[in-house]
């Protein structure tokens, strides 16, 4: 959680986020959503689980949830990624 990383810094939530953005020009919240559909296209490039399967291992509540995450980032539904860089 970003309170975690925040203790650890020794900082309130609100300085962490605010130096966090500053340096990376992410959200916290948008840097882990960044990291987790990188690793999707990964997993949908290298493996053959299905998109439910993929949206499991990456803690999303649901694979439509998922779906809509990935191709707002993304522009392509996962299927259509799959299918493209297969």
């Amino acid at each position: 959680s970003i309170q975690h990383y925040a203790d650890m810094c020794n900082l309130s939530i609100s300085r962490f986020q605010h130096i966090f953005k500053e340096q990376t020009g992410l959200s916290p919240r948008e840097y882990l959503m960044y990291i987790r559909i990188t690793r999707a296209t990964s997993l949908l490039i290298e493996s053959n689980l299905s998109v439910s399967q993929i949206a499991d291992i990456l803690g999303f509540t649901s694979s439509t949830y998922f779906i809509r995450v990935f191709k707002k980032q993304t522009g392509k539904t996962p299927f259509e990624y799959q299918k493209g860089n297969k």
